[in-house]
């Protein structure tokens, strides 16, 4: 057979001795003696900046069949990288029915089935793979990965990789199975949890040797993050040093199987935000449980798709919230209720029935002024400015402004009648308008209805409430 040599400066593993491409060619001589081949021709890449002429060249007359095998020195001085190297021996070259041997392992593939063939570069291919991985660990001082990895996993014997965690992986396989088929994630979370399966957080906490606290139960958003991981289809990283490298990672799913997780993820979420885009949450950081005194937020529960709740972390989800269409339209109801109170005030005011109030609150000032005054005359003959003559002129001040304040408030300028009167509530309920008319709405402790604290209620209290009081209020 007619055998060519293939050479380079530099090769791409690092190695405690570099062979020129004199001491390669050597290597390479001794070793077709041994074979009784005759090297007819030598192909090299001798430049520290390789631009793989050589190769280039040793491929296009491979594919012209100018000979029948090519002879390396060593693997690691074939090619300009691994990848690169086992590319083109196995599935270039030797595919096209041209050999490959490699002196360093005395390997020559015309001496082999292609199964062995195919099994030593798998072989190299795995070397190559470890030995990139160690180097970066070695070189960051991390020989080891984490010893409590990713549900679902433990660290291999060598330290490099990630194998399934048996005790959990048939929990996994039912949670991607029941997905595919069409599942719903709130179903699956409930078969967990019927089967008295801790959740990830509290499985680790077992690992550990320690008690799980807390809730150990699985939920939907927690089936969720299981369902979007791509560990599960074989995809771990970590990063060294700045950069990102790929850790070997049994896989529970396929990567189709993960692709189509994700397609209908994102159909659902698609639907969902078409039913829900209109919805708007008016009651943002102003809604509060009485039953746990925590600030309430909006819940879209996977499972209920045309429906949202309101619970806070401390409320078991569900069974202790309340629907978005409760809330809106009994706080809805309440705003109109106040509103109509408003336009009532107004035409009463208008109807001159609010002076006899205004009266009564100017002669409570009027008195009080009369004996301020009257506690300031010997200070003032005294001449001397005392902390009582400034405590009895504040408030003297304080009288003054409280009886601008009273003209004001029995009047349509009162600040509630005009707020009322001035703001739309509109239907469905807007964020906007329940920020301008209210100050909180707080959920009662058996989660049934809403009670909303109304704005400007101390220009509303003066007014006398028989007004409105026994009213049916439309």
């Amino acid at each position: 057979m007619r055998y060519v040599s293939y050479t380079r400066l530099v090769p791409w593993e690092e190695r405690d001795t570099v062979l020129t491409i004199g001491e390669q060619n050597a290597v390479i001589e001794n070793f077709a003696k041994g074979k009784d081949w005759n090297v007819e021709k030598r192909y090299n890449d001798r430049k520290k900046q390789d631009d793989g002429e050589g190769l280039r060249q040793l491929i296009n007359d491979g594919m012209a069949r100018q000979y029948d095998g090519v002879v390396v020195a060593a693997f690691p001085y074939f090619g300009p990288d691994p990848a690169t190297a086992r590319q083109t021996a196995f599935e270039v070259l030797y595919a096209a029915g041209i050999h490959f041997a490699v002196a360093e392992d005395g390997f020559e593939t015309a001496e082999h089935s292609r199964e062995e063939v195919a099994a030593y570069f798998e072989q190299k291919r795995r070397d190559m793979h470890s030995k990139a991985l160690t180097k970066w660990l070695d070189g960051l001082e991390v020989r080891k990965l984490p010893k409590w990895p990713p549900y679902g996993f433990i660290v291999s014997e060598d330290g490099l990789s990630y194998v399934k965690d048996e005790e959990v992986a048939g929990y996994l396989d039912e949670i991607f199975r029941r997905y595919l088929a069409g599942e719903k994630v709130i179903s699956i979370s409930r078969w967990l949890n019927e089967n008295g399966i801790l959740n990830r957080a509290a499985y680790k906490q077992k690992k550990k040797g320690r008690e799980p606290e807390g809730n150990s139960g699985w939920n939907p958003s927690k089936v969720m993050d299981v369902l979007v991981c791509g560990m599960y289809a074989g995809k771990a990283e970590r990063k060294y040093g700045g950069r990102i490298v790929k850790i070997p990672c049994e896989a529970y799913i396929s990567e189709e199987e993960q692709a189509k997780i994700m397609a209908r993820i994102d159909e659902e979420r698609r639907v969902f935000q078409r039913k829900t885009s209109d919805r708007e949450n008016p009651f943002i950081y102003q809604i509060f449980s009485e039953a746990s005194g925590e600030s309430m937020v909006l819940r879209r529960e996977e499972g209920f798709i045309d429906k949202a709740f309101y619970g806070s972390s401390k409320e078991l989800r569900i069974a202790h919230s309340i629907p978005f269409e409760t809330v809106t339209d009994q706080a809805r109801e309440q705003l109109m209720e106040e509103k109509q109170r408003a336009e009532i005030a107004a035409q009463k005011i208008k109807e001159g029935k609010a002076e006899d109030s205004f009266q009564q609150e100017k002669a409570r000032l009027s008195v009080r002024m009369k004996e301020a005054l009257e506690e300031m005359k010997p200070l003032l003959a005294d001449g001397l400015h005392s902390a009582a003559l400034a405590s009895l002129d504040a408030e003297v001040t304080e009288i003054t402004d409280e009886l601008k304040r009273m003209e004001m408030v029995f009047s349509l300028k009162n600040p509630w009648v005009t707020l009322f009167l001035d703001t739309e509530i509109p239907e469905p309920l807007s964020r906007a308008a329940f920020q301008k008319l209210a100050e909180r709405v707080t959920v009662s402790a058996d989660y049934s209805s809403v009670k909303v604290d109304f704005k400007a209620q101390d220009a509303k209290r003066y007014l006398p409430q028989e007004w409105w009081e026994g009213k049916e209020m439309d």
